[in-house]
């Protein structure tokens, strides 16, 4: 899972627009890897799962995910993204361990 802080600092010297870049960048080598599944995340004030695990990331997958960032949430909760991200990827794995349970 990739995380992008969404806040409104991101503006200051343009580092939205380079974590932008620099999501894309890693998503490209992380294909190019066969890392398997790719997730994004987008977190401030509120924590936004802009591409899930589950989905391929494809051409088309770019556009919507860059999208999503704003760059304008009020404020930074980490606490609140720890807590949200750690759920997610507790499902994700269940996911996972139940699809391996099937095919078994």
């Amino acid at each position: 899972m990739v995380a992008v802080d969404d806040s409104l600092s991101m503006q200051v010297n343009e580092a939205g627009l380079m974590s932008c870049r620099a999501v894309a960048l890693l998503t490209k080598a992380l294909q190019q890897l066969e890392v398997g599944e790719v997730g994004i995340a987008c977190f401030g004030k509120e924590l936004s799962i802009v591409h899930d695990l589950a989905e391929p990331f494809t051409a088309e997958s770019g556009p919507r995910v860059f999208s999503a960032f704003t760059f304008a949430q009020s404020s930074t909760n980490l606490k609140l993204f720890f807590e949200g991200a750690l759920d997610y990827l507790d499902c994700a794995r269940e996911r996972m361990h139940s699809q391996t349970r099937s095919v078994t």
